[in-house]
């Protein structure tokens, strides 16, 4: 598991901003879902509650105000997923700030998720 404070993932959850997992193909194929945690007050049970809860059984999840994240397999396999959610994050702001987001149609994401979605990384 790695916790961390990205800036454009950090930036998502302080502007309650969803992360975009509708834009790019592959994130659609290999990470699915990335909620963001409900809110609550840090260093309390109902914080740890909110993570668990948010986090369910996916590879990642923004933390309401305050950053991300992830778990894998393994420590590289967590960290190889922050890479690629803070990736993501960065080229939505970039798109955002360029002009309007397009995103996929409904049916390209159907049929992606169909296709697969791998275990976390190793």
């Amino acid at each position: 598991m790695i916790h961390a404070h990205s800036p454009s993932l950090t930036a998502l959850a302080i502007t309650g901003t969803a992360f975009p997992v509708d834009v790019l193909p592959e994130v659609v194929f290999t990470l699915g879902e990335v909620p963001t945690s409900r809110p609550a007050v840090q260093r309390t049970q109902d914080y740890l509650d909110s993570v668990v809860t948010g986090l369910g059984s996916g590879q990642a999840l923004l933390l309401d105000h305050h950053g991300a994240m992830t778990v894998g397999r393994s420590l590289e396999g967590a960290l190889i997923t922050l890479e690629r959610i803070e990736h993501v994050a960065y080229v939505f702001w970039i798109a955002r700030s360029i002009g309007t987001v397009q995103h996929l149609p409904q049916e390209t994401i159907a049929r992606l998720a169909e296709l697969q979605h791998p275990a976390a990384p190793e």
